[in-house]
């Protein structure tokens, strides 16, 4: 494989045989992939390639935001179907779950069961117990999946405060910010 040194401040700047990913790139440089015998000193060529690149895998600053967001949304979602532990056991809170449970909770306020059961993610029922115990778990499910929700807002607000595209690329679901967001 072949690729043209490219530096924004100076154009193309030599022909490299041999692995991209062994590339010591500088700031400001890219790899444009290329034929074996491609001219380096034409300029123009490399000029419309590198900005064909920059345009393809460097996007915008909102771009990376829009898509960093995205990104968290589906990280969130897969965090939700995989349920929370309780007694042993994995119970599913999806957004239509939630609503489900909030209805059996109220519920049990009103006109207490002896028992109660809820269907884990395998959709077995489960004995939950007495309905002190059924309230704590259902609290317990709501508290985790909304806690879920709040930590993709927080995220949010951070990549919609990152100045940079870097910046933005650095958060990931496991980010803990230094300071109030």
């Amino acid at each position: 494989m072949a690729y043209i040194l490219y530096s924004k401040e100076h154009g193309p700047l030599a022909l490299v045989e041999g692995s991209v990913l062994e590339a010591q790139l500088q700031e400001g440089e890219i790899a444009i992939p290329c034929e074996p015998d491609a001219d380096v000193n034409d300029r123009e060529r490399w000029e419309i390639e590198a900005a064909y690149m920059v345009e393809q895998y460097a996007p915008s600053l909102e771009l990376a935001q829009a898509m960093k967001r995205e990104e968290l949304v589906r990280t969130r979602d897969v965090i939700v179907e995989r349920g929370f532990l309780y007694n042993g056991h994995v119970f599913p809170i999806g957004p239509d779950i939630q609503v489900t449970m909030l209805m059996q909770f109220t519920a049990s306020q009103v006109m207490p069961a002896p028992s109660y059961s809820w269907k884990d993610i395998d959709g077995l029922y489960r004995t939950i117990g007495d309905v002190t115990k059924f309230q704590t778990f259902m609290t317990m499910a709501l508290m985790y999946g909304q806690s879920l929700f709040a930590r993709e807002e927080m995220l949010q607000t951070l990549v919609n405060s990152a100045g940079n595209i870097e910046a933005v690329a650095a958060i990931g679901w496991d980010t803990v910010p230094d300071g109030p967001v």
